[in-house]
Order: C-alpha cells, then sequence, then structure tokens
C-alpha cells in the first residue's frame, strides 16, 4: 500500500495540533496559564516521540482530565493509539479533536490516514475531502487521498491528486514514488519508471523506489536493467527476500538459471516460511530437467502450503516428465479438488492420459477445459492429438480448425493439421498445410519432414529429399529424417546414400532400426558397384572388343545366309541328279577316263562313280562334276591315289564283299572297292546321321555290280 503522510507532533511552545494546525494568540496565551495540563501534554508528546505510546496516552489522559475541551490534546492522544495500531481508539479521539474544532484540517487528514489503516478506503478519502475543503494548499492531504484512491483502484484520481501536491511545490520522494506506482498500474510504464527516477533522484538510497522501478522494467520486458535495480535494492537492504526472488524470476526469462537458483536461494535462508520460491526454484530445476530436485522443492512448498494447487500442477508436470503418468495425475487430480475451474489441471491430465493412451479419458478432460475456457487454444490442440491418436482424423482436423480460427498465425496448429490430412489420404491439402506452417516458422523442422513424406508418397523424390535435407539441417539429430530421407534414396538407386541415412537414423534412434532384408539388399548392390568400379579401368577395352565382336558376328552371320542359301542351291541341283540317277541306272561317263591321259580310250581306265549329298563334303569331287578342269582332276587322282595305296581315316570292317568304309571327315562315309588293278569305285553315302548304313551298302553292291556288268558288255 502507498505509505501515508501521518502528522506525529504539533508545532508551537505549548499544546497543539498537527503539522498543518493553526493555532490563535488567545487560545496560546489560555494554554500558557493552564500549567498543570501544559505539563502533561508536555510529558505526553516527548514519550509520544520516543516510541512510548502507552506512557504518552496516559499523560495525554491526565491533561485531558484537568482540562477536557482541548482539541489539540486529543488529536496527540489519537496519534499516540494510532502508533499502537489502536484505529478504533484513534479514529474516536480525531472526532473528539473534529468536534471541539470543526475547522481543524490535520485531524480530518489523520482520521483519514486511521480509516486506511482500518482498509476503510472511502471514509478515508471523505475525510480527505474535509481535509482539503479546509485547506486547499494541504499537499498532505492530497498526497494520502492519492493513497486511498490507488487502493480503490482509481488511479487516474489518484494521480490527479499527486500531480496537484507536485504543483503545490511539495518536494517528497514519496510523492513521485505513489504516482510512478499508479502510473504503472496503468500500464504507463515509461512515465512510472520517470516518476521512480526522479524519487531516487531525490532520495538515492530510497529502495522502495529501485524495488518499484525494477518491477516496472521487467513489466516492460527490460530484464537486465530490471535485474540491476534489483540489486540496488539488495545492497541497501540485504535481507529484502522479494528483491532476491523477483531478480530471480528476472534471470530465469533471460536464461540464466543458475543465478536464478542463487537469488532463489538467498530468498529460502532469508524466509525458509515462504512457499514461493521452493515453487519458483522447482519450475527453474524442472526446466533443467532436474525432476527429482524440482520435485523435492515441490514437496517443501506444499509442506509449507497443503493448500498450493499451483506447486501440486508444477509437481504433476515434472512427474509426467518422468514418465510416472499415474503418480502425475494424481496431482492433477488434487489441483482439481482445490480449484475445480483450474482449466489448465484438466488440459495437462488429459495431455497425460494420452501419454497412456486412454485417449477417451484424455478427450473428456480437454472437454472440461474448453469447457471452462472456450477460447483455450492449448486444449483443443491436443484433443486434436487425441483424436488423431484415435484415427479419427475428421475431429482432429475440426480441433485444429478451433485453434487456427482463434490464432491465426499457430504455426503447429497447421502443422497438425496436415498430418491428420495426410492421414486420410488428403495428399495436396496437407502440403498446403505444411507450406502454411513453414511459412509460419520457416524452422519448423518436422513439417519439412512430414512435407517430404507426403511428396515421396507421390513419388516425388527429389522435392522430398530437399525437404528431409532441411529438416536436418535445422535439426541435426532428427532420426526419422534420416530414415525417410534413406526411403527415398533407395527409391531413386542412391543406395550409398540410403545406406548412410538408415544406419544414422539407427545411431540416433535405436527404435528406427533397418530391414535387415533391406539392408542386405543394399549391401549386395553397393559390393557390386564397388566391383564395377574396379573393372572400370578395362571397360573401354572391353567396350571396343564388344563392339568389334557385334561387327564380326554380323558379317559371320551374313555368310552363313550366303552359305545356306548356296547350299540350297546346290541341293536342288543335286536332287535332280539323284532322281536323274534312280531313273536311268547311271552309268559313269567316260570322260573321267580323261582324268588319266585325256583320251577316250586307256588300257589303265579309272571310273569314278560318286553318290552323295552336297558338296560340302567332297569339294574336289563337285568341282570335277561341275567344271572338269585339269586343277580337279588332279585332286580326283590324288584321293584315289591315297586310298589305293591304303591311307585311310579311320578304316572300318568290310561290310560286303570287296567293300570297305573309311571316314575321311566326321559325320561321312565313304564307301569303295578295288575290283581291279584298272578300275576304281568311290561312293559316297552321305551324312551318317541322315543314311541308312545297310541301304547305302546295298546300293553301293548294286551299282558295283550294274558296274561289273557294264564293263563285261564293253
Amino acid at each position: 500500500m502507498p505509505t501515508s503522510k501521518h502528522n506525529r507532533k504539533s508545532r508551537g511552545k505549548g499544546p497543539g495540533g498537527s503539522s498543518s494546525a493553526r493555532k490563535d494568540p488567545k487560545q496560546a496565551q489560555r494554554m500558557a496559564d493552564l500549567n498543570d495540563d501544559l505539563f502533561w501534554f508536555v510529558s505526553g508528546q516527548a514519550r509520544s516521540e520516543q516510541g512510548d505510546y502507552d506512557g504518552a496516552i496516559a499523560d495525554y489522559d491526565r491533561a485531558i482530565a484537568l482540562n477536557p475541551d482541548l482539541a489539540e490534546t486529543y488529536f496527540n492522544r489519537a496519534i499516540a493509539k494510532v502508533g499502537k495500531r489502536d484505529y478504533d481508539g484513534a479514529i474516536a479521539d480525531y472526532g473528539r479533536a473534529i468536534a471541539r474544532n470543526p475547522n481543524l484540517a490535520e485531524a480530518y487528514n489523520n482520521r483519514g490516514i486511521a480509516k486506511v489503516g482500518k482498509g476503510n478506503y472511502g471514509d478515508a478519502i471523505a475525510d480527505y475531502d474535509h481535509a482539503i475543503a479546509i485547506n486547499h494548499d494541504d499537499a498532505g492531504a492530497y498526497v494520502n487521498r492519492a493513497g486511498a484512491k490507488t487502493e480503490q483502484g482509481d488511479y487516474d484520481g489518484a494521480i490527479a491528486d499527486l500531480d496537484h501536491a507536485i504543483a503545490l511545490g511539495i518536494v517528497d520522494a514519496r510523492a513521485y514514488y505513489n504516482r510512478a506506482i499508479n502510473k504503472a498500474a496503468k500500464g504507463d510504464y515509461d512515465a512510472a519508471i520517470a516518476d521512480s527516477d526522479q524519487a531516487i533522484a531525490l532520495n538515492p538510497n530510497f529502495a522502495a523506489a529501485y524495488y518499484n522501478r525494477a518491477k516496472d522494467k521487467t513489466d516492460k520486458g527490460d530484464y537486465d536493467d530490471a535485474i540491476v535495480d534489483y540489486g540496488y535494492v539488495i545492497a541497501l537492504n540485504p535481507d529484502d527476500a522479494g528483491a532476491y526472488n523477483n531478480r530471480a524470476s528476472a534471470k530465469v526469462v533471460l536464461g540464466e538459471y543458475d543465478g536464478a537458483i542463487a537469488d532463489f536461494a538467498h530468498a529460502i535462508a532469508l524466509r525458509p516460511d515462504d512457499a514461493r520460491p521452493y515453487y519458483s526454484r522447482g519450475n527453474v530445476k524442472t526446466v533443467l530437467g532436474d525432476y527429482d530436485a524440482a520435485i523435492a522443492d515441490f514437496d517443501c512448498a506444499i509442506a509449507l502450503n497443503p493448500d498450493y494447487a499451483n506447486a501440486y500442477y508444477s509437481r504433476g508436470t515434472a512427474k509426467a516428465e518422468q514418465g510416472d503418468y499415474d503418480a502425475a495425475i494424481a496431482d492433477y487430480d488434487l489441483v482439481i479438488t482445490l480449484n475445480p475451474d483450474f482449466a489448465m489441471a484438466y488440459n495437462n491430465r488429459g495431455t497425460v492420459n494420452t501419454y497412456k493412451g486412454d485417449y477417451d479419458a484424455a478427450i473428456a478432460d480437454f472437454d472440461r477445459a474448453i469447457a471452462l475456457n472456450p477460447d483455450y487454444v492449448g486444449a483443443y490442440y491436443n484433443r486434436g492429438i487425441a483424436n488423431a491418436c484415435k484415427e479419427d482424423y475428421d475431429a482432429a482436423i475440426a480441433d485444429y480448425d478451433h485453434v487456427i480460427t482463434i490464432n491465426p498465425d499457430y504455426a503447429l496448429a497447421y502443422g497438425n493439421r496436415a498430418n491428420a490430412k495426410a492421414d486420410k489420404g488428403d495428399d495436396d491439402d496437407a502440403i498446403a498445410d505444411y507450406n502454411r506452417a513453414i511459412a509460419l516458422n520457416p524452422d519448423y523442422a518436422e513439417s519439412y519432414c512430414h512435407r517430404g513424406t507426403v511428396k515421396a508418397d507421390k513419388g516425388d523424390y527429389d522435392a522430398a529429399i530437399a525437404d528431409y535435407d532441411r529438416a536436418i539441417a535445422i535439426t541435426p539429430d532428427y532420426a526419422l529424417a534420416y530414415n525417410n530421407r534413406g526411403i527415398a534414396k533407395d527409391e531413386q538407386g542412391d543406395h550409398d546414400g540410403a545406406i548412410a541415412d538408415y544406419e544414422m537414423a539407427w545411431a540416433l534412434d535405436e527404435d528406427l532400426a533397418p530391414d535387415p532384408d533391406i539392408m542386405s539388399r543394399l549391401y549386395a548392390v553397393k559390393a557390386e558397384v564397388e566391383r564395377a568400379a574396379e573393372r572400370q579401368p578395362y571397360q573401354s577395352e572391353i567396350e571396343r572388343l564388344r563392339s568389334e565382336k557385334e561387327e564380326s558376328d554380323a558379317v559371320a552371320y551374313e555368310a552363313i545366309a550366303e552359305k545356306e542359301r548356296l547350299q540350297a542351291q546346290v541341293a536342288e541341283l543335286q536332287a535332280i541328279v539323284r532322281e536323274q540317277k534312280r531313273a536311268s541306272r547311271y552309268t559313269p561317263s567316260h570322260d573321267s577316263a580323261q582324268m588319266a591321259s585325256g583320251t577316250h580310250a586307256v588300257p589303265d581306265e579309272i571310273v569314278v562313280v560318286y553318290y552323295q549329298n552336297g558338296p560340302e563334303y567332297w569339294p574336289f569331287l563337285s568341282e570335277w562334276l561341275y567344271k572338269r578342269g585339269k586343277e580337279s582332276q588332279g585332286k580326283i587322282r590324288s584321293a584315289i591315289d591315297q586310298m589305293r595305296k591304303g591311307h585311310l581315316v579311320n578304316p572300318k570292317s568290310l561290310h560286303a564283299p570287296g567293300l570297305f568304309e573309311c571316314r575321311l571327315y566326321s559325320g561321312e562315309r565313304i564307301y569303295y572297292a578295288k575290283p581291279s588293278a584298272t578300275s576304281v569305285l568311290i561312293l559316297h553315302g552321305g551324312d551318317k546321321a541322315d543314311s541308312n548304313q545297310d541301304s547305302d551298302i546295298a546300293i553301293a553292291k548294286e551299282r558295283w555290280d550294274d558296274h561289273q556288268q557294264r564293263t563285261a558288255a564293253a
């Protein structure tokens, strides 16, 4: 409460009133003649100055007994009673003084102070009004009335009174101090700080002014300067627990947690029975993750104040962070018992129920929180999560819609709504929400990761990988982003990249261990790629040889095709010849005799009869048949000569009298007979696989017999 100026002694040479009381000469003379009551009056005044209020009151009682009509005696006795905090007695004495002197302005002023002591601000203001009506220039009355108006919340009225007091020329630090309080109450922190500056300039040791200026700077968000001012307070008053507590709170906002904990410890040491610094220190330890120490502080706060709902609430939060969900719920239950309208307790209990998988209980808690506070963004948001966990995506989306309606810049709501839409299969709508979330928060790693997953599902792996890259750049230990990027790289065929990402995801989160079959395949592909890399220096030569082979094969295929064409033509001709032989019992031409002598009749006639399927087996016979040139005749003679000399290849057994077989080339049979020294018959039976041996022998014998008959007839 702003301090008020209380007039504690009279002025003048005899019994008098407050500093603002005015005495006329006749009254002073009359009092000077009353020697006995003057003695007791002066004695009471002296005792009151020394703080001996009981002695002072006793002396004033004697003076009043001697002279019951002196207003100043009642006035001073009232001051002594205020010193004893006997506000009722003081108010009564001020009333007696006013009854004896209705124009005693300071009696009204001081009675107003006593009424403020009892909390009767309206009555006090009425007394200040009387004092100011009697003395328009009584700056003290304006200051005191401002104090009462401050207590009533009439900050404008209080400021107006203080303005008037200062305009009257009052040089009092407390006037500026009180005006600063009222300006701060209106939220005009700059003006409040300016008044505190003035109060401190008038009184550099005014600890309360530093304290209030620090509070105003804190409310402005100027925590560094606030900490400096609390330092001045502590220097002036090392036992001010509130200054330590408030400085600690400012340090918490700046993230100076160790300094904050040290200041809370000082506050606790100064006031060990105050639950608040234990509670505040516990919250800092929760932020630091030291949950056991935090819970110990909350326990102390609760021990000092068993009805401290906030302490139960914070202890429940610390227990939830430890994973002790049942204990956390028990604390939230106690909070709700103490304060059934504590919406945040329902919200937090709902969150813990979500962690436990009890989604219905969680949703019921969020419903209650929202009923208590229809604009509770956190409750809608958390209910959306619970509905999404239940796979009720439409309900989740509706909850996120509420969040966005209340707070259109809530990036997390867009991100989670996008997740729900993606789970429904609304990929395009999901991407639009991810885009909005990222626009609101460019460092929203989760939205980049989830947007990448949707893009990968749509087959846009390049865009997906770009999103995963961004998520990892923002959060380098984001295991899921590595895992999902590995999947996208695998789909693109970047097996090395996929392996690296899968392994990183596994290292960061053991729950993301890759599928062994997938990794086995990737390692096999990687090994093959490495082997291919080792072969790379020879690859160009391999390609050259392969190209040459392909060209050679093409030439060969053309040759084979030409060969097959020629074979087909020869086969047609041979078929015609064979048919003619069978029809005419073919007799060898005597043209063959020309091979030996070049004449038609010589003693050593050589007769050649042949039977073959194709020129490819005996090309020299084909040449003799079609060309009959000297060169071909020489080849035939040489072949026959080799047969005569017995230079045969793989000679076989005799199949018929005078008929022998030899194999000159694979797949061929040659039958020959040597009937006399001057003639030889050569028969070619064709391909072994296509011929019947017995049939070939029979044909050979038949032709041999035919030949002998024709020779004998000739």
